[in-house]
């Protein structure tokens, strides 16, 4: 938590030399806001043995994410990896790992993985012949996620 704490202070107060407000804690910082990932597709497997077997309504498992740079992506330079239990499980959308990137360098913070990120791992529903994909939403204070372009 202590780099979300210091993004989240930096994006809501400036740089450290100015005063902070936030106090520490998911609860006291500003609501959570959804943020889905993309790229979960790929990452069925891994999102089952974290989610354990599909189930007739589905699944809803909390779990701990990280944000990880990845510049090696062949892909997008500014790539960022959604891990879960050491597990890349998707990446952040495009438009917001590039915000993510430029956040990141703005708080002093290049190339750190930011940890502890709430995550709800979703769907995985089997009925006979039709099943769901797992889906992963990550749960941020909301004025990370107003960087990022999410409203």
């Amino acid at each position: 938590m202590a780099l979300l704490k210091k993004l989240t202070e930096f994006v809501e107060n400036g740089p450290p030399s100015q005063t902070s407000t936030y106090h520490g804690s998911r609860e006291a910082a500003a609501d959570l806001v959804k943020v889905d990932i993309v790229g979960e597709s790929s990452y069925q497997k891994e999102l089952g043995q974290l989610a354990g077997p599909k189930l007739y309504d589905g699944v809803s498992k909390w779990l701990l994410a990280s944000l990880t740079p990845d510049p090696a992506n062949p892909y997008d330079e500014n790539a960022v990896a959604v891990s879960i239990q050491g597990f890349k499980v998707g990446y952040l959308a495009r438009p917001m790992a590039k915000a993510f990137q430029h956040m990141m360098i703005s708080a002093g913070m290049a190339g750190e993985d930011l940890t502890e990120i709430d995550a709800e791992i979703r769907g995985g529903w089997s009925r006979g012949n039709d099943e769901g994909h797992f889906g992963v939403a990550l749960y941020l204070p909301e004025s990370v996620a107003k960087q990022l372009g999410v409203t």
